[in-house]
């Protein structure tokens, strides 16, 4: 015969975490090795970086938009910077605000989305009335 699992002497209870009433022992077992792996982190993300940093300086020989980039002098590159970083706020604005109603029709509080929202309303009118005072 089988018991049913919430029977008494069924085992012990499941909550969202793993068995109600023991302590984690998945963040206990990883300290050991953190500064180990912050170790790495740390020497990885400084070679990523100045790899990419090469590339984009080598490409600035051979590239009219990336040495534009790099030396600010040129007016024209600057109009096309704008426009992209028009663009580009744009687009994460539009993912804000979908992932935002996303996070709504799933049932949850969509908080975190809100707060970029809003970051982006404040930055947005804070740079319009500086930019206004300024011309």
């Amino acid at each position: 015969m089988v018991r049913p699992v919430n029977a008494p002497g069924a085992g012990p209870r499941h909550g969202e975490n793993g068995p109600v009433g023991q302590p984690p022992l998945v963040p206990a077992s990883c300290l050991p090795s953190l500064p180990l792996a912050l170790a790495i982190g740390r020497y990885f993300d400084t070679q990523v970086e100045e790899v990419f940093s090469g590339a984009f300086l080598l490409a600035a020989r051979r590239s009219e938009t990336v040495a534009g980039l790099v030396d600010r002098r040129d007016e024209r590159i600057n109009p096309v910077d704008r426009d992209a970083s028009l663009l580009a706020g744009a687009a994460v604005l539009l993912a804000v605000l979908v992932m935002f109603v996303v996070e709504i029709a799933q049932g949850q509080d969509g908080s975190p989305y809100a707060a970029l929202g809003a970051l982006g309303g404040v930055a947005y009118v804070t740079a319009l009335v500086v930019l206004r005072l300024r011309r």
